[in-house]
């Protein structure tokens, strides 16, 4: 049975799976998007992340407040996420380079 975002079962991902988000970003609807890599990403199954802009702050970087946002998709290749839907958060428009 193939992974699918609406599985009521997940797996986990490897904690510290940060990636950034790729060209061209995240609009309001998308339903895929391009990350740096999957990588340790759960395949088997649909994939909850997280979706949120830093900043750097006295050399720290640091979440940029409001900007965290859960999703849920389907791991399609090594750099792409499909079936995206927001779950959690005010959902909104990110630019590539934003942390998942």
């Amino acid at each position: 049975m193939a992974a699918s975002a609406q599985d009521l079962f997940l797996e986990v991902g490897q904690p510290g799976t940060a990636t950034t988000l790729s060209a061209p970003g995240y609009t309001i609807g998308d339903t895929a998007i391009t990350v740096g890599s999957t990588a340790n990403w759960p395949t088997a199954t649909g994939v909850v992340f997280a979706m949120d802009e830093v900043e750097t702050v006295d050399g720290e970087e640091v979440q940029v407040p409001g900007s965290y946002n859960e999703y849920v998709g389907t791991v399609a290749t090594g750099t792409s996420v499909t079936n995206v839907a927001h779950q959690n958060g005010t959902n909104q428009n990110f630019s590539a380079g934003a942390t998942t």
